[in-house]
């Protein structure tokens, strides 16, 4: 397996010349969107925690981390949509089917990255 069909995956109609630089932007999109996310998502967790007053509130719950990652999920989809229905190599070479496949790998990465960065840290690995 070779990049080339990593790319192939994101897009649904590779009849159209130069289908790979598209595909590889499509890529390159969902993965930085997801890293993006996961960067923001976080700063916003660390200054809801430090505005918090009373050391409870600082301390989440499983529940509340869990909720507040999945909270991401949604400006992850709207974004990529923006990003899929605004460039028309997108439409052209990766339909709704590059798109749903482009956001659930967004998804995954996101999770993946949220899930280290909430593992890694001693003050945060009591949360997971």
């Amino acid at each position: 397996m070779n990049f080339t069909d990593i790319l192939r995956f994101f897009v649904t109609d590779t009849s159209f010349k130069g289908w790979e630089e598209t595909a590889f932007s499509w890529f390159a999109n969902t993965l930085f969107v997801a890293i993006i996310f996961t960067v923001l998502m976080n700063i916003l967790k660390f200054c809801i925690k430090s505005l918090a007053k009373h050391h409870n509130d600082q301390t989440w719950s499983r529940s509340k981390t869990w909720g507040f990652i999945f909270l991401g999920f949604l400006p992850i989809v709207l974004l990529l949509t923006f990003l899929w229905y605004s460039n028309d190599d997108f439409l052209k070479v990766a339909y709704v089917g590059g798109l749903v496949k482009g956001t659930l790998f967004s998804w995954l990465i996101y999770l993946f990255l949220s899930l280290i960065v909430n593992l890694v840290p001693k003050s945060w690995r009591g949360e997971l």
